[in-house]
């Protein structure tokens, strides 16, 4: 009853029923007169609500309080903290204390028996074993008809308060228990999925309890896991790579259940209707009682030791009962196996070590075992009706096959021999093992592949035979091939010939043998693939002959092509021309050769063109008439900058309507240096040699230094490139540059990490012309940008580091310019355009790059309005974009950060997850404004990475305003977030 105080002697708690009205007039129960006359001391206050439990409990003399009793009982149900499933019986208790507070405030009189079969059945999902549930059923009853405030006041009472607080202190959390109250309050009455019937009602309290009651960090992904599961459809949840420690009790009608990669701990019980569930990279130890209608379950990657007694519904069963460290799960010795069921049909293990195998079901049609280490030497006597046989594993014995295996795939180290095969066998698989003969195989075979077996020679094939693989064997011959043989792929063996090839041949690959011949291609041949052999020639190509690919041979001439081609692949070899193309070929694919001309006339079936790295000088005009959709790569040619204009010329001209043609600067366009392209093409420097040209004479080049660290991986790179940045353009000449890269230079001596990264990132960067080592030592300029921010190069001089993060800005948004202009051009050397924004709008823009000059800028396809139009972007994208790239965004401002506050992203990453709840709903807001429907996944997408880009750029800003603030530098933030009053880019100044 509302009003009344909490020592008042007729304090609604302690009535029981409440008091009744008959004819509008008051009727006190009968149980209430018996326990004034009993306990006087009630009414002389001598208890109240908030008289702890042990004083409640002691009198023997007199029957406890019904307060007491229930107080007792939930103890005694919860069980102590830490033991398995203490939350989930705590919140099934607050989502009773909650539910049934909910039925007697209800304006009609709810039936008891229906209250108490519910609750009752509820409180047993989570029982401890020994637990009465039925007392405590009651005498929850019993108190919430005493508390019920007449059906007329939807707040808690005193009983229900201080209820809620104890069971919350039980969980040990920090939640204020009004405001849990309150929440569930919301909870019963926000709208809400449908998931069923009769009991739903009482697990939506249960599942919001154990989402509001998450430890730091976990509310988030809880709110998620409940959203997950109020919308769930046809039984099945799924839940991936969460930091997942607990779930709550699934639904009934739960069927299907998918945990992967969430570091899962103890599990609730399953439901009774559960079909099939896969725990996969968890850290399972043990699993609950499985449900009797369980089909299929998988286990792998947990630390399961034992399992649980199996249902005899299961048909399925695949576990990983441990796993090596390399797959970052603890190794756990399997102890034993459960009796399998009688109906199963597949079974999967993945086990280390494994001593033995359980006794396998007569019912089992498909069996995998795979096994790390040497424990288990040989197998049980497998099932008469097994049909599918996969064994991984180190030294195995194998027993009798079964006939009526039909597929079997042996993957085992040390086998050394095989029984007689099954005569239904139609696919045999066999890899690393010691095989050097094979039993006889059986009629029906119709796939054989071997692989990594010191095979010397095969047993005749069967005419069914439809595929050999034979890879990494010892054979130099092989039988006669079946008449049926459709693919034959030989790989890594000793072959010198093949037999004749039968008429039906369809695919026909050999890679890396001793071939120096191929026998005559049957009419029918569909694809021809050739790698590595010691071919200087091909026979005639079949004339449907649709894919040729070479790679790695002798050859210096081709065959004439079949009118049928499609693709023809070159790769490696000494060909120097191509013979006429087909018209209807569509890839022409011709890279690493010595290839010097092209046939005049290319067919405009033609999609795909690569010639990377040849000897071509220049194009056929065919070349221009092929179509738009057709792409052209020349990269790696000799290809001279005079044609190059001639070429610009025509791929610019109006109406041009022909392919994109993508070149790059060759280094035999480089006039500065006589040499081949390729890091391979010259031999390179003593790194200490190359770096000593960077310093003046008086300068100490610590050369022993240098000549140790010219041992490590890439300093042979890493030299060439200090060869090529100094005979270009920007640092031939240019003392005060020669200095800056000698500073440089003594830094990278003196960090291993710095010196990595800086040897990683000129790899390959002297492979073209003199631009693209001027594109690299851009990277490294901002790595080195970087490095100094660590460092605290920047420390006490912020206005320096805004004006390094705005030349990081701009030269961001010019790479995506340079993108778009690269995809617009039909002639085009990606590097050149990128270099051309960069060096050309240097000064303009106040870039932090260090190079002022390219050298084949006339060849970039940039012309001047390009670059007007690319100031007047980055000004207009500057303004709205700065703030989120310099705070969110830019690594070194976050290392500037850790600096000042080496615990920001701690406190920040606690505020993103105190956005998350409403994170949904300003989606759907978001959608709603754009016109959107909520179903509408794709912009769904777009718009929540919007919404979450907000609150990243929010929480930064916080956090860079409190460590700023507590400097006094908090103007310095004020300057970055008003980006427009500074973004004035057009007599911009470098960083200081």
């Amino acid at each position: 009853m509302r009003g009344l105080s909490a020592g008042n002697a007729t304090d609604a708690m302690f009535m029981s029923p409440p008091v009744k009205r008959t004819n509008g007039k008051p009727v006190i129960s009968i149980d209430l007169l018996r326990r004034v006359r009993d306990n006087p001391g009630l009414i002389q206050g001598g208890f109240g609500p908030n008289t702890p439990l042990s004083v409640l409990a002691s009198s023997s003399s007199t029957p406890p309080h019904p307060l007491a009793r229930v107080k007792k009982l939930i103890l005694e149900y919860a069980g102590r903290r830490g033991t398995s499933h203490h939350e989930l019986r705590c919140t099934r208790l607050l989502a009773a204390i909650a539910w049934t507070r909910h039925q007697f405030t209800q304006p009609y009189v709810p039936d008891i028996g229906e209250v108490r079969r519910d609750l009752k059945q509820n409180l047993m999902r989570a029982c401890r074993e020994g637990m009465d549930v039925e007392a405590l059923t009651e005498n929850l009853l019993e108190l919430w008809q005493d508390n019920a405030n007449g059906g007329k006041s939807p707040e808690f009472s005193q009983a229900h308060v201080q209820l809620t607080s104890e069971v919350l202190a039980m969980l040990g959390t920090r939640v204020k228990t009004k405001k849990f109250l309150d929440s569930l309050v919301e909870s019963s009455t926000a709208p809400h999925e449908q998931i069923g019937s009769g009991c739903d009602e009482f697990y939506r309290y249960a599942l919001y309890a154990w989402e509001k009651v998450a430890r730091q960090g976990e509310a988030g992904i809880r709110e998620q896991i409940r959203g997950q599961i109020l919308s769930m459809r046809d039984g099945e949840l799924y839940f991936s790579k969460m930091e997942l420690r607990s779930l709550p009790l699934l639904p009934d009608h739960c069927t299907k259940l998918y945990v992967v990669g969430c570091r899962l701990g103890p599990l609730p019980p399953f439901s009774e209707r559960l079909t099939r569930f896969a725990l996969v990279g968890n850290q399972l130890s043990e699993i609950p009682t499985l449900p009797a209608s369980l089909k299929e379950c998988t286990l792998n990657g947990n630390q399961l030791a034992v399992l649980p007694d199996l249902p005899a519904s299961t048909r399925m069963l695949g576990m990983m009962l441990a796993i090596s460290r390399e797959f970052n799960y603890l190794v756990s010795e399997f102890i034993a196996f459960p009796a399998l069921p009688p109906n199963l049909e597949h079974l999967e293990i993945h086990c280390t070590p494994l001593t033995g195998l359980p006794l396998l079901p007569a019912s089992l049609r498909k069996l995998f075992i795979n096994i790390k280490g040497d424990e288990l030497t040989a197998l049980t006597t497998l099932p008469a009706n097994l049909e599918v046989l996969t064994i991984h594993g180190e030294q195995l014995t194998l027993p009798t096959l079964p006939e009526s295996i039909g597929f079997l795939e042996i993957n085992c180290e040390r086998l050394t021999g095989l029984s007689l095969l099954p005569a239904s066998l139609s696919k045999l698989d066999i890899r690393g093992g010691e095989l050097t003969t094979l039993p006889p195989l059986p009629v029906s075979l119709e796939v054989l592949k071997i692989h990594f077996n010191p095979l010397t020679e095969l047993p005749p094939l069967p005419v069914s035979l439809r595929k050999l693989d034979i890879q990494n064997g010892e054979l130099t011959t092989l039988p006669p091939l079946p008449a049926g043989l459709h693919t034959l792929r030989l790989r890594d063996c000793r072959l010198t010939t093949l037999p004749p090839l039968p008429a039906g041949l369809y695919t026909l690959c050999v890679d890396d043998c001793d071939l120096t011949a191929l026998p005559l291609l049957p009419a029918g041949l569909y694809e021809l693939n050739v790698r590595d052999c010691e071919l200087t020639t091909l026979p005639p190509l079949p004339a449907g002959l649709h894919t040729l690919r070479l790679r790695d041979c002798r050859l210096t001439t081709l065959p004439p092509l079949p009118a049928g081609l499609y693709t023809l692949c070159v790769d490696d070899c000494d060909l120097t021309a191509l013979p006429l193309l087909p018209a209807g070929l569509y890839e022409l694919n011709v890279r690493d050769c010595e290839l010097m001309l092209l046939p005049p006339l290319l067919p405009g079936s033609l999609r795909f063109i690569s010639l990377q790295n040849n000897r071509l000088t220049s194009l056929p005009e065919s070349v221009f008439s092929l179509p738009p959709e057709c792409s052209v790569n020349i990269e790696g040619n000799s290809i001279s900058e005079t044609v190059l204009q001639r070429m610009m010329e025509i791929t610019s001209a109006p109406g041009y309507n022909g392919p994109q043609i993508r070149f790059s600067m060759d280094l035999d366009s480089d006039n500065d240096l006589s040499m081949d392209s390729g890091d391979e093409g010259f031999q390179a420097r003593a790194l200490h040699e190359a770096v000593a040209d960077w310093f003046n004479s008086s300068d100490q080049v610590q050369e022993e230094e240098w000549r140790k660290l010219g041992t490590e991986p890439g300093a042979e790179a890493f030299s060439r490139f200090l060869d090529r940045l100094g005979q270009s353009v920007n640092f031939k000449d240019n003392p005060e540059g020669k200095a800056a890269v000698a500073k440089r230079l003594s830094k990278v001596a003196g960090d291993s990490k710095l010196r990595a990264l800086t040897f990683e990132i000129t790899k390959g960067s002297t492979a073209s012309c003199e631009d693209r080592v001027a594109l690299v030592y851009n990277s490294l300029t901002n790595l080195f940008d970087a490095h100094d921010v660590s460092g605290g190069a920047y420390d006490g001089r912020l206005d320096a580091l805004a004006k390094l993060g705005r030349s990081a800005f701009r030269v961001d948004a010019l790479e995506k310019i340079s993108r778009r202009k690269a995809q617009s051009l039909r002639l085009v050397d990606e590097i050149e355009v990128y270099l051309a924004y960069r060096v050309q709008l240097r000064e303009r823009l106040g870039l932090h790059t260090g190079l002022a000059k390219m050298k084949f800028f006339r060849v970039s396809g940039v012309g001047q309005k390009d670059l007007d139009d690319a100031v007047t972007e980055v000004q207009m994208r500057e303004q709205a974009e700065f703030p989120q790239y310099f705070l969110v965004e830019w690594a070194p401002w976050e290392a500037m950060l850790t600096r000042l506050d080496a615990n920001w992203r701690e406190r920040e990453n606690a505020m993103l997850t105190d956005m998350l709840p409403n994170f949904e709903q300003e989606v759907n807001m978001k959608l709603a404004e754009s016109g959107f429907s909520e179903e509408d996944n794709d912009a769904r997408i777009q718009l929540g990475a919007a919404v979450m880009k907000e609150h990243q750029l929010k929480a930064r800003v916080q956090i860079s305003r409190g460590v700023l603030g507590a400097r006094g530098e908090e103007a310095f933030l004020d300057g970055i977030i008003g980006t427009s009053r500074s973004s004035d880019v057009s007599n911009a100044d470098g960083p200081g």
